[in-house]
């Protein structure tokens, strides 16, 4: 499944670039999606476990 995010991955890279080429910086969010994308997937491929599964005891 996680193929999929290929195709969110591309739309953030071209709407990321238009936005630094065309000057809009709303769109500055798609970059940092991006950033956040890769991140996770060379954490992934790492073996880098980054979210806890299984605790239980969240209080103590």
């Amino acid at each position: 499944m996680q193929w999929l995010l290929i195709l969110p991955g591309l739309r953030a890279a071209v709407g990321g670039s238009a936005s630094i080429l065309l000057g809009v910086p709303q769109d500055f969010g798609l970059l940092a999606a991006l950033a956040l994308l890769i991140l996770l997937a060379v954490a992934r491929l790492a073996g880098s476990g980054l979210a806890r599964h299984g605790e239980t005891d969240l209080l103590s």
